[in-house]
């Protein structure tokens, strides 16, 4: 699996058309943060950016994932490939009831 980094410009003013869609983007988000597609999903403080690790074969692959974005018609989106991703969650150890 080759990762890549989703930097997300959202729109200055939030519609009410944009804001009955949140419910609907959290949902697929959760759900392919469920299946290992997505790793972080990251707000800026001012709501104008949206920073999305995600993992997958090729870059088409992550297209589609990003096609089906409920959001996707009010997002201005850039892919990066990246290198590699570390997180200390790869540091921590599961904790053994033993």
């Amino acid at each position: 699996m080759k990762c890549y980094m989703v930097n997300i410009t959202l729109p200055e003013e939030f519609t009410p058309e944009f804001m009955a869609l949140i419910p609907s983007q959290r949902a697929y988000i959760n759900k392919l943060m469920g299946r290992g597609v997505v790793s972080t999903y990251t707000l800026s403080i001012d709501r104008t950016t949206l920073w999305v690790t995600m993992f997958g074969d090729n870059m088409l692959e992550i297209e589609s994932y990003i096609d089906k974005f409920p959001m996707k018609a009010f997002m201005d989106i850039d892919i990066e490939e990246a290198m590699f991703h570390n997180n200390a969650a790869h540091y921590v150890f599961p904790m053994s009831l033993n």
